[in-house]
């Protein structure tokens, strides 16, 4: 994942542990979804309520 998002490795295991949170640009977003199969709808609403206005 961390390869095809052009991000590091520890990276992703920060957003998986809940350290940081995902910054992704335009590009980045479209294949996140592509490579867990959901719509952008259905990332954003999974994210919706997960804390703050960050």
């Amino acid at each position: 994942m961390a390869a095809k998002l052009g991000v590091k490795t520890q990276t992703i295991y920060n957003w998986e542990s809940n350290t940081t949170k995902p910054k992704l640009d335009p590009w980045q977003t479209w294949i996140l979804c592509e490579t867990l199969g959901v719509t952008l709808k259905q990332l954003a609403e999974a994210f919706k309520g997960e804390g703050g206005d960050d």
